[in-house]
Order: C-alpha cells, then sequence, then structure tokens
C-alpha cells in the first residue's frame, strides 16, 4: 500500500470528518441498518486509503457513488439471501411450519423440480430432501463435490427464476 503524504493525510482527515455523518445518514436511509451503513461508509473509506492512486476530481461524488454502489450491492445480496432460505426451507423441511396454502405450493415446488434435469434434480434431492452432505451425495451419484455444488447452485437459480416470476 503505497503511504499518503501528511498532505494528502490532512485532505483525508478533512474530508472523512466532512462526508462521513452524510455519507452514513445515506446509506442508513438505503439499508435500514445503521450499523450496516458504518460499516459500508468506514469500507469505502478503507479502500480509498488502499488505492495506489486517489481519484482525481469529484472526491466527495466518488464516495458518495462508492457508498450508493455498495449499499446496492447489499441491498441485493440481502434479497438473494432471503429468496435462497425461503426456498430451502421448502425444501428441506416439508413440515416445519404449516399454513394455508402450503400443500399446494409444496406440489407446485415439486412439480418445478421434475422440471429440472435429471442431474440436477437428483442432487437436490439428495441434499434438500434425504440431507445428505454433500461428500455422501456426491459419492452417490459419481460425481465431483464441486460438480454437486454446481448441480444445487444451478437447480436453485432455475427454482429462483421460477416462482419468482409467478
Amino acid at each position: 500500500m503505497k503511504e499518503l503524504s501528511s498532505i494528502d493525510n490532512e485532505l483525508f482527515d478533512a474530508t472523512f470528518r466532512s462526508t462521513y455523518p452524510v455519507l452514513c445518514m445515506h446509506a442508513h436511509q438505503m439499508l435500514g441498518d445503521v450499523e450496516e451503513a458504518r460499516d459500508i461508509v468506514q469500507s469505502v473509506f478503507i479502500s480509498l486509503l488502499a488505492r495506489e492512486t486517489p481519484p482525481e476530481s469529484n472526491l466527495k461524488g466518488y464516495l458518495y457513488k462508492a457508498v450508493h454502489n455498495r449499499c446496492l450491492h447489499a441491498i441485493n445480496a440481502r434479497k438473494r439471501k432471503r429468496n435462497s432460505i425461503k426456498i430451502m426451507t421448502f425444501l428441506s423441511d416439508e413440515t416445519a411450519f404449516s399454513y394455508p396454502g402450503e400443500k399446494e405450493e409444496q406440489k407446485n415446488l415439486k412439480k418445478l423440480m421434475e422440471s429440472l434435469p435429471p442431474q440436477r434434480q437428483k442432487a437436490m434431492e439428495l441434499v434438500f430432501f434425504q440431507q445428505l452432505q454433500y461428500k455422501q451425495a456426491a459419492g452417490r451419484m459419481g460425481i465431483s463435490i464441486n460438480s454437486l455444488k454446481t448441480h444445487i447452485k444451478l437447480g436453485l437459480s432455475s427454482l429462483r427464476k421460477s416462482i419468482l416470476t409467478r
């Protein structure tokens, strides 16, 4: 990491003091979580320090855009995680929770699973329904663990797309 000169440190300190609160408020508005907002803003400042060459023009604009983009990334990661949890809950535990319409959703999900290619279908069946470990499931299928993970990833992606477009 290239050392910043004392002038650069002074500029950095002044920029940090003047923009940190505003950037935290912006991130908090986007995320709804104060701690996550602070973490994102701090990580942007850390990445700014780690850069070999700082942005040459409009440092405040750069910081605002970097925080904004990281917040969007965090929001998208939350959505992906929520959707995966929803799908995996249906796949792994058919009787954990019972609510009106659950049986219908499970039938629809099983129908969607049947539309997957046989290898993906079998990989998901072994891991989610039979609850085998990846190593055991890969052994039964005669494939590597990484291939099994790929089948599961692609299967979940297909199911996610099908469920979310309904």
